[in-house]
């Protein structure tokens, strides 16, 4: 992820995640976002649920999991 990112960061005005219960290294992007301070919003594209603020719970609770230091 770093070596992308120091290529992209001057360019970065917002992040769109797709998926984050998956195996990209989120903690990576998130720590380095801080690292050069970030301040915006992550956007998310959850998958369709049948319980969706029970998910969004689950997933608000991962995302700061995944983003804390």
């Amino acid at each position: 992820v770093k070596p992308s990112f120091e290529l992209l960061k001057k360019y970065i005005k917002n992040v769109h995640i797709n998926e984050l219960s998956s195996n990209y290294p989120w903690r990576e992007l998130f720590a380095l976002l801080r690292q050069n301070k970030y301040e915006r919003y992550t956007l998310c594209e959850p998958q369709e649920s049948k319980e969706p603020e029970r998910f969004l719970r689950w997933y608000a609770a991962l995302w700061r999991e995944l983003n804390r230091a």
